[in-house]
């Protein structure tokens, strides 16, 4: 996975412009594709991202969950842990006498 750029923080000349010219500084930022970080009285405060590069963020967590939890599921396998799936379906079947298709 690539290295996160460093969030870019606006300086006092960008906050102006978001201020004054919002729809202008916003589609410079989207146009660079990298988000803003905004300090609030000098604490960090907001990040300012546009929705498509944040939509993609999100895309690639869900599968980076989802590798995570494969290879946790492999590994646990490999463990010899958990049961095979005919056992299990065969549980169901008695638990709620549910007939055999045998």
């Amino acid at each position: 996975m690539a290295a996160h750029p460093e969030l870019q923080t606006l300086d006092s000349l960008q906050m102006a412009k978001l201020e004054d010219e919002p729809r202008e500084a916003l589609e410079e930022m989207r146009s660079s594709g990298q988000p803003w970080r905004v300090n609030l009285a000098g604490e960090h405060g907001v990040v300012v991202q546009d929705v498509n590069a944040y939509s993609e963020m999100l895309e690639i967590v869900e599968r980076a969950e989802a590798i995570e939890g494969l290879r946790r599921g492999i590994e646990s396998m490999e463990r010899g842990e958990g049961r095979l799936a005919s056992d299990v379906f065969a549980d169901m079947r008695r638990r709620h006498k549910i007939l055999s298709d045998d």
